[in-house]
């Protein structure tokens, strides 16, 4: 293992004699877990006794610009676009009386929330061994637009049904009341670079991270999101011209840039 570190880092180096910038996209797809405490969202009536979690789907697109800062150590911004889809759901059961028996009824209480957002991600990046990233970092993002759709549903028995006649109430729908138009997050994840030409000018690298935003969804809610992202990404690399070693140069820094 102290091998491939020292061979990692010996690598980096080089890369960063000869590399003067990546440019690129990733695009990615995450699983977000919500952790709240909620029975309504603000000024939206409801019958709900809580909610307690729920789950999104996160797409998003990045615009990546990457560049060496010291040994095995890299700087990137992203530049990214994505869409949040998530539902949040609770089953309330309740006896009630149906054909003269009392029953308990299952009552499905359901929000579905997407938003879109935009924002500027910075990450610091170190080289383990060769090809192999750890990194970390924070984002900041807007969200222009945010909607709800909120619906109360008998689920069983099937028989029975609200006042009015109908199996489903509470349906409202419309912009997501009180939105943090501001989110501000931090991640971390490992990288690979994987070589698509053999002078290392055009890169695929897939990754792997975790994710946790720092303020609440909802202005006043308990309402906190973690994310697992995979994502793939494309790169190319603008080189510097290779260095001719020098007669001066001792014999091991002629053969290094020679090996180069």
């Amino acid at each position: 293992m102290l091998i491939l570190l020292f061979h990692g880092i010996a690598d980096a180096q080089t890369r960063q004699d000869i590399e003067h910038w990546r440019a690129g996209g990733v695009a990615s797809w995450g699983l977000g877990v919500w952790d709240l405490q909620l029975a309504s969202l603000p000024g939206v009536p409801s019958c709900c006794p809580g909610y307690d979690g729920g789950t999104a789907t996160l797409l998003g697109l990045s615009g990546v610009f990457e560049m060496p800062l010291h040994l095995s150590t890299w700087g990137a911004l992203h530049l990214r676009a994505g869409l949040h889809d998530g539902r949040m759901e609770t089953v309330e059961r309740e006896l009630v009386t149906a054909d003269r028996d009392t029953v308990t009824a299952e009552i499905g209480h359901a929000i579905d929330v997407r938003q879109i957002a935009v924002g500027l991600e910075a990450r610091i990046g170190y080289e383990l061994f060769e090809r192999f990233n750890l990194f970390g970092g924070g984002r900041f993002d807007l969200f222009p637009a945010g909607t709800y759709a909120q619906e109360e549903r008998i689920l069983s028995p099937q028989n029975i049904r609200f006042v009015g006649g109908d199996d489903v109430r509470m349906t409202h729908e419309g912009d997501l009341p009180t939105e943090s138009l501001i989110g501000f997050s931090v991640l971390a994840g490992l990288r690979y670079d994987i070589p698509l030409k053999r002078d290392h000018s055009i890169l695929l690298t897939p990754e792997a991270g975790v994710r946790l935003r720092l303020n609440d969804m909802i202005t006043g809610r308990e309402w906190s999101l973690r994310e697992f992202t995979l994502g793939i990404g494309l790169v190319f690399v603008s080189q510097k011209p290779p260095i001719s070693p020098s007669p001066l140069d001792p014999l091991p820094e002629r053969l290094r840039h020679l090996s180069n």
